[in-house]
Formats: C-alpha cells, structure tokens, sequence
C-alpha cells in the first residue's frame, strides 16, 4: 500500500467507532448468512452511483460451503460484462500475502525452515544488516513486528518481463528498519517479500509457481494465479478503474514485490480457501488444522492489552468473540476479508477501484448487527499519568530514502497534550481533527467512555519513544514522535515562506538586475560587484521556485491527479529536474562568495547588503530542508 492509500484509509478514523455499539436484534429465524446477503443487496446495489465503483463482488462462507455470492455493476463497462463472483478475475492486493503466510507455514510443517530463523539464512545474493542489534526472523516479517520501513519507488513494472528476480530487486530497494524487531506494528510489504525470497530458496521453486501448485491446485483454484505467471496471461482479467470527475481505466502493472500483493483471483476461489482454513474438521490438503489456526489468532502484539496480528490478518478488537480482517489495495482493485474464526465464517469483498472505504463501512454494518461488543466494564481510571507523554507523533510508514519521503508531510499525525490527569489526543489528517481525552491505567491510555486502548513505549529516562494506535477495520500501526520543528505544519509553513520569498525576490529584483546589467557594461570597474550579486542572487532564486514548481507539479500528477504512478519510477523529465537542486547551490555559494566581497568593499548600501544576507540564510534554509526530505541528491535515487 502507498501513502496516499493509506491516508484515504485513515480518514475514516474515528467516524468508525460505530463498531463499539452492541449487536441489534434480529429476527430468530434469519441466519448470519441472510443477514449478510441482506445489507449487501442494499448497501452495493448501484455501486457506480454511490461509490463511483463500476463493480463489486461479494461472497460469504460459513463452515465448508460457499453459502452466498453475487456481484454488482460492472466487471468491464465499456464491454457491458457484468461484474460475477465466479468470474470476474480481479487484483486482490494484499490480500496476497494470506497466501504468502500459507507457503510458509507448509515449508515449516515440511522442516524447509523455521519460524524462528533469520530471514538472512535464505537470502543467496544479500545480506540484511542487524542495524537494530536484532535479527529479523520470519515470525516478525509474518506479524509485520520487523520494523522495517516501506518505499514505493520503482516497485511496479509495466510487463510480466521488466519484473525481474525478488532478490535482485531487495538487495537494490530494501529499506532500512526504522524500529528494532519485536517492538512496534510497522504493515510491510518488503517483509512479506523477504519471505517470498524465502519461500523460493528453501523449497527450489519459484514462488509463482510454488503457490500455483501447492495451494491454487490443491484447492481447485482455477481462476487464482501470480499476475507474471504463465497461466495468468490466459485470464481475461477486469479492469481496473479510477475516478477523476469519470470513471477511467487504469494501466496494467506487474508487482516487483510479488508476495506482497500479484495475486489475481476471483471472490469465489478466495472462498474455496477460506473454506479449507476455517474448518479444522474438513480434510485440508493445504494445511494442518494447528498451522491454519495460527492465521486467524493473534501472534504478537506490541504490548499486552493493544490489538495485534495473526500472521497476516489483524485483529479487530472490542468485541465479544474473536474478529480478524485482511486486505489490500492496487491501482484499480481493492480487496476485504472479514474473518469471524469461532463461527467458521467469512465475508470477501472485491472492488475495481481503489477505494475500501465501501467494503470498511459494510462489514462496519455486518459487525454491528452480528457481533456484540465487549460488555466489560470500562478500567478503573487512575488517577495520574505515569510519565509527560505531550507531543507530536507521526504515522512512521513512509519512505526514508528518496523523495517520496515528502509524503510524510501529508501523513496522519496524532497531538497529544496533557492536561493534568488527563491528555487532549487530537487526530490530524489533512484538514481533518477530531479531538478526544484519554486517562493512563497500567501503562496503557483509554478514551472516555471506550474499552479501546492506545500504548506508549518509554526509554529509561521515561520519554516516549513510541506510540501505538488502532484504527478500526485497519491494519495496527506505530507513531513515531517528532520535534516540534519537523511537525508537519511547521515544515509546509517554512517551505512556504521560503517559496514566497524567493517569488517576492524575483519580481522585485527582475528590473533591477536588468538595470544593473545596464551599468555593468557601461561602467564595469564602479558596479560590477553589485551588478553580479544580484545577477546571481536573481538566477539563484529563479532556479529554486522552478524545481519547487517542478516537482511539486509531479508530485501532483503521478501521484494525486492519478494513482501511484511513482510504483513505475519516475519519468526522466522529473528525475532531470533535480539537477536544478545542485546548480542552485553552486550559483548560491557563488551569490554568497560575491555577498561577502561587496561586503567587503563597501560596494552596497545597507539595503542591498541586508537583502542578499537574508537571501543568502534563505538559501541555506532551504537547502537544509530539501536534505531533510531527500531532495538533494534526488537525480541519483532512479
């Protein structure tokens, strides 16, 4: 997933909470499964009008069948298919690494490897530095707990052929581990990569065909294939779509981190898989009974009383029973499967568009009416926090390496100020606060009037190094703190300082650098000192506004106007602009050099001498902040 697919995700944050209300009543004769083909017939039956999806399919499992499915709107609409749940063959995304976690556990019930082992045992061409003091295992890359980081530059390739080797391209674009093993919920699609690297070396295959053989067969899986698979370019796949005032087809795209998230399939062979893992009972010729309840039970959490992850799915806390979801989302697809363990019971949900706020929303309905919540009472309030725990934190999944870092400036941050016994938690994404308080029992954090609870994690000198936090229906995850500097409203604030003044400059100065060339040829020994520091002074700041423009144009149109296109690279218009980064410092050490000697001899008044010192603290100000955000160097990143 990238950034701005998870920004459309969280900003449904706390308008969710809905899913903390009890179960409604029902009548004794309707069953969980009329109940579900209830709400779905009403909430997806136009989902081109109500979501500006063309197609949804939707299909449920209770015990060993497929007890419903039915699909709306369209598969293909310039064609007129409709959409069907058995066979309109989709991207399900993340969705994949279900299945990834499913070839694991096989090699591990075969004694190819062990949970326990370093992921750096079944790496061939490369080596995963301990830059944490940990190793990484499989355990924590199968509970997203490794803390490695994310990226998405160059991740997606435009055919099956451009793809390449999983290990060729992690041992190039693997990013670093941002919080030791063990400790924080960091969603990762290059830990599930890794152990498709692994998957491949301690079983000889390739992991497009290790799954199509041992899972998709084994099950009658017919329409379920790795999308760079030879079986799979005989599929006649949906398309995919976005939504730009129309609806509008998006480009095909092969995934370089493919057991993150190639899988094709339909709604329906997704549930001939549910099927084999949710009944124990029933002969599975995929899993032992032991290794498939390890897929919808918790397996790690970051500390004692937070949700967690089973390997692969998350958990859904605050209910009754046990509630797991996993999901994903491509260019053009979007995929949820809400797991009820106890009940043998799963709901799948297929989209051709980038958007699961639909899918969220009707299990949010689904829960509400099938599922009680806690009925416990809510922990006894202490009465003092245990530790300051006022601050800024920021979502920690972005990239840390390239210029996509600047996404973090657009990710969701959490203020948090304390108040006495108490903590003002304020929720910021984009233009959007919500504000609650919560109070501290035993080292975790409750909302009013909520069983739901945040953690902080506190070094020796008792500062947060960490917070963690559960978005309902979404993937836990960790926040980071950040100095009130490198907030994210203070850094846009100091860009757009900057920015308008180098614009003010350059207007300002435009005449007077044309006046001064002027003079400099008709009196070169009086002014040419002055004539050449604002000559370079006005370069410098024309050189500056044209990269900002520049690459914020691009950040516009390949990854807002439209959907991740920066999964294919960067176009080489955009890689070229950030050479304008380096000429800009070379005419500012030039504007500084030429600041000092007018200085020096006095060849300014007070003025020009104030107005191109500050221009000069202006340069270096911003230069600073481009290699905060890896905006230096960035000519060197494609």
């Amino acid at each position: 997933m990238t950034i701005k697919t998870k920004l459309s995700i969280l900003i449904g944050l706390l308008g969710m909470l809905p899913l903390l209300t009890p179960a409604r009543s029902h009548g004794a004769d309707e069953t969980d499964v009329q109940i579900i083909s209830r709400l779905a017939n009403d909430y997806f039956s136009d989902p081109l009008a109500e979501f500006e999806i063309a197609g949804i399919a939707v299909a449920v499992t209770s015990n060993d069948t497929l007890a419903w499915s039915t699909g709306y709107g369209y598969a293909d609409i310039e064609a007129g298919v409709p959409m069907d749940p058995a066979k309109s063959i989709v991207h399900i995304a993340s969705v994949t690494k279900l299945i990834t976690a499913i070839a694991i556990l096989q090699l591990t019930e075969s004694g190819k490897l062990s949970l326990d082992d370093d992921i750096n045992t079944y790496l061939t061409s490369f080596q995963i530095p301990k830059s944490k003091g940990q190793k990484i295992t499989i355990r924590g890359l199968l509970t997203h707990s490794s803390g490695l980081g994310e990226d998405y530059l160059g991740i997606a390739a435009r055919s099956p052929g451009d793809v390449g080797t999983l290990e060729e391209f992690l041992s190039t674009h693997l990013p670093p581990q941002v919080h030791p093993s063990g400790v924080a919920a960091l969603y990762s699609n290059f830990g599930y990569a890794l152990l498709g690297a692994a998957i491949e070396n301690a079983s000889g295959e390739r992991y497009s065909d290790y799954i199509e053989e041992h899972i998709f067969d084994e099950l009658g899986m017919t329409k379920s294939a790795s999308n760079t698979s030879a079986k799979a370019a005989k599929f006649n796949i949906a398309p995919g779509y976005f939504y730009r005032e129309n609806i509008l087809e998006e480009p095909k795209f092969y995934e370089r981190l493919g057991p993150a998230g190639n899988v094709l399939s339909t709604v329906e062979d997704i549930a001939r898989l549910m099927r084999a893992l949710l009944n124990p009972s029933v002969p599975n010729p995929v899993l032992s009974p032991q290794s498939a309840s390890t897929l919808f039970s918790t397996q790690w959490r970051p500390k004692e009383g937070l949700p967690g992850y089973a390997f692969g799915p998350w958990e859904v806390p605050n209910f009754a029973e046990p509630v797991y979801v996993i999901g994903g989302e491509a260019p053009g697809y979007a995929t949820r499967v809400l797991v009820l363990p106890k009940r043998n019971l799963s709901i799948i949900v297929t989209a051709n568009r980038k958007d699961p706020l639909p899918a969220n929303e009707f299990f949010n309905q689904v829960l509400a009416q099938l599922v009680q919540a806690k009925s416990e009472p809510a922990p006894q309030r202490s009465e003092a926090m245990v530790a300051d725990v006022s601050g800024i934190y920021r979502l920690s999944r972005y990239p840390r390496t390239n210029f996509l870092k600047i996404g973090a400036l657009f990710a969701p941050e959490i203020h948090v100020e304390q108040r006495g016994e108490t903590a003002l938690f304020s929720y910021k994404s984009f233009n959007q606060a919500d504000e609650e308080r919560f109070q501290g029992v035993d080292g975790l954090f409750y909302f009013d009037n909520s069983t739901s609870p945040i953690g902080f994690d506190f070094d020796d000198s008792n500062t947060v190094t960490r917070l963690h936090f559960y978005y309902p229906l979404v993937s836990p995850i960790a926040f980071e703190p950040v100095g009130r500097l490198r907030a994210s409203e203070t850094q846009l604030i100091i860009l757009l300082v900057l920015f308008t003044g180098f614009a003010f400059h350059i207007i300002s100065a435009g005449l007077s650098v044309g006046a001064m060339a002027f003079i400099f040829r008709r009196h070169r020994q009086a002014h040419h000192e002055l004539a050449r520091l604002r000559i370079f002074s006005f370069l410098t700041s024309c050189i500056i506004v044209l990269f900002l423009c520049v690459f914020f144009y691009g950040v516009w149109r390949y990854a807002i106007a439209v959907d991740d296109r920066f999964a294919f690279g960067a176009p080489l218009w955009f890689q070229l602009s950030f050479y304008l980064v380096w000429i800009a410092i070379f005419f500012s050490l030039v504007q500084i050099y030429q600041g000092v000697v007018v200085w020096r001899n006095n060849s300014a008044n007070m003025y020009d001498r104030t107005k191109h010192g500050l221009l000069s603290l202006a340069c270096i100000a911003f230069f600073l902040w481009a290699n905060e955000w890896q905006l230096i160097g960035g000519a060197l990143q494609f």
